[in-house]
């Protein structure tokens, strides 16, 4: 990763992202630096690439994308609470969740 990556301050409007600055976020290889990079993560992208890594299943991975595509109102904020609300009923009163997190 380049320093000027690294550096950035981020861009204003969504179609000012780099696009390798955009691969990156939905890998999950850097972190947003503004409100403007985190709304444009595609989350199913991001669980596709992110929570193998940690240990979810496929069968969860492949449940949570089709949660994400039907959303009734899809938003950042509503993906968010719902890839949330979907680990906390998969893992919270389970002992599953020690190998994930």
């Amino acid at each position: 990763m380049t320093p000027e990556i690294q550096n950035r301050k981020g861009a204003t409007k969504l179609e000012n992202i780099p696009q390798e600055v955009l691969e990156l976020l939905n890998e999950g290889s850097i972190e947003s630096v503004n409100l403007t990079e985190w709304l444009a993560v595609n989350h199913t992208a991001l669980v596709a690439t992110v929570f193998p890594k940690i240990g979810i299943s496929n069968a969860y991975i492949a449940e949570i994308q089709e949660l994400i595509k039907n959303q009734k109102k899809p938003s950042t904020m509503n993906t968010i609470k719902l890839i949330g609300a979907f680990l906390y009923e998969k893992y919270a009163k389970s002992t599953d969740y020690l190998a994930v997190f």
